[in-house]
């Protein structure tokens, strides 16, 4: 993990250069969200938490334990994270304390998926098949419906506002599509 100071957009500089392998990175305040441990590591997987208050000498306060980690996105005082390419789903963490990570609840989503996306009340998640899945109420999570795109095209990335999905796909004749999902 690498941390680069752009306060001179001009002449970006290397702050601190730290080993620790990450799949996914979010920051919240000053706590450092990683999901460590992949891309062939030895090291443990999970979310941990730091505090980079001093860029110089991070502190790890809590790790989450997870066996196969994709995508974590930070919204609040909640961390979601995609647990697994395959048949696995979103976990919802309570990371209101970061020293003291808590599972808040999780849904089962089947399939593959390469894509994370969370909203205000809704999260998307997916590859070629985008499920829908309703966090209104964070403790219960429920899937509320899927999109299937052509075969062969899973998505590359996702962003989505109250009424629309944006999907870019790997391979399609159509490489970008909208998903009107004002009627979820």
């Amino acid at each position: 993990v690498h941390v680069v100071d752009i306060t001179q957009p001009s002449s970006p500089t290397l702050v601190v250069s730290n080993p620790i392998v990450a799949k996914d990175i979010a920051v919240s305040d000053q706590t450092l969200y990683l999901l460590e441990g992949d891309n062939g590591s030895e090291a443990p997987k999970g979310l941990s938490a730091y505090d980079v208050t001093d860029l110089s000498e991070w502190v790890l306060l809590d790790k989450f334990d997870l066996p196969i980690i994709e995508f974590v996105k930070i919204r609040g005082n909640l961390a979601f994270v995609q647990e697994g390419q395959f048949y696995n789903g979103l976990k919802i963490l309570d990371i209101s304390d970061p020293s003291d990570i808590q599972e808040i609840s999780k849904v089962q989503v089947d399939g593959f998926h390469t894509v994370l996306y969370v909203g205000e009340n809704y999260a998307a998640i997916g590859d070629q098949t985008i499920t829908l899945i309703d966090i209104s109420d964070i403790n219960n999570p429920a899937v509320m419906g899927n999109f299937n795109f052509p075969e062969n095209s899973g998505s590359r990335f996702i962003w989505g506002d109250e009424n629309y999905l944006y999907v870019t796909l790997r391979s399609s004749s159509q490489a970008y599509n909208v998903l009107d999902i004002s009627n979820r």
